[in-house]
């Protein structure tokens, strides 16, 4: 008979995985979300052990719903729609696999079919959520409540740094080329207690230089590739108060280099860039 101990351990590795699945098709990697989320799982998937009536269809649904959401934080429909999905995928890709491995007697094509159509969804996922950029050098068009600007970015893989709080990556991009969305007598070299609302320090050792940067979450940013505009992932963007070497204006983390196609937010950055 299985024991407690081992029915947690595995219920918390098979959630944890399959939260790790909607958050890749999602474009978000921040894994101690998917720990947070895989915990509940594994207390529902007991809760349910104990009390069978919550195994039913509905409480299952819900606690996927929740787990994903948990797991993605999205910030639209679409996101959250997209993060269910991917985890109910990847929990019918694993229930398949645990079906062809584990449990006797279970029917095998029936198993195999569950598992190899989870895993084809959620390969379709990540693939429609991602494409790569062709050229390190590209442009941006970066939005907040306060306007538009344009600008051009190099994609560095030396540029790791990470908002602390949030674990996103970070866009270093100079003070100039964002002026425009600034708020009004905004000074680089303020101190954390004296930035705007929402704003954070994040540490830097990178351009010849080392210090704190004040750094900010825009509303909307676009990637434009092969004369395409492309929706880019959450990041956070430094204000560097300097110039950056050569003919660019920021130092973009690598994850600007994995794209997904914009739809109707283009429209509304166009109108006001």
């Amino acid at each position: 008979m299985e024991t407690l101990e081992a029915f947690v351990c595995w219920n918390f590795v098979m959630d944890a995985l399959v939260c790790a699945a909607a958050a890749l098709a999602c474009g978000r990697e921040k894994g101690s979300a998917c720990i947070v989320a895989a915990g509940l799982g594994t207390v529902y998937a007991a809760a349910a052990r104990v009390f069978p009536g919550m195994a039913a269809w509905p409480f299952a649904a819900l606690a996927g719903a929740v787990m994903a959401l948990i797991a993605v934080r999205p910030r639209s429909l679409a996101v959250a729609l997209r993060a269910i999905g991917a985890l109910y995928a990847a929990g019918l890709f694993a229930g398949g696999a645990q079906l062809l491995l584990g449990q006797k007697g279970s029917p095998v094509i029936g198993a195999a079919a569950a598992a190899l159509a989870g895993l084809g969804m959620d390969l379709w996922l990540v693939r429609s959520r991602r494409m790569r950029l062709h050229t390190w050098d590209v442009q941006l068009v970066l939005r907040t409540g306060s306007g538009c600007v344009r600008f051009r970015a190099l994609v560095d893989t030396g540029n790791r740094l990470h908002e602390p709080i949030s674990g996103l990556p970070v866009m270093i991009v100079e003070e100039n080329a964002l002026r425009r969305v600034l708020p009004t007598g905004f000074d680089a070299g303020r101190t954390l207690a004296e930035l705007p609302p929402g704003w954070r320090m994040v540490a830097y050792g990178v351009l010849g230089s080392a210090g704190r940067m004040p750094c900010f979450r825009p509303e909307g940013l676009m990637v434009c590739s092969d004369g395409r505009w492309l929706s880019a992932p959450d990041i956070w963007v430094a204000v560097y108060p300097g110039r950056i070497p050569g003919q660019i204006q920021a130092l973009a983390p690598t994850v600007i280099g994995t794209v997904r196609p914009a739809q109707g937010a283009l429209r509304a950055i166009k109108q006001r860039a």
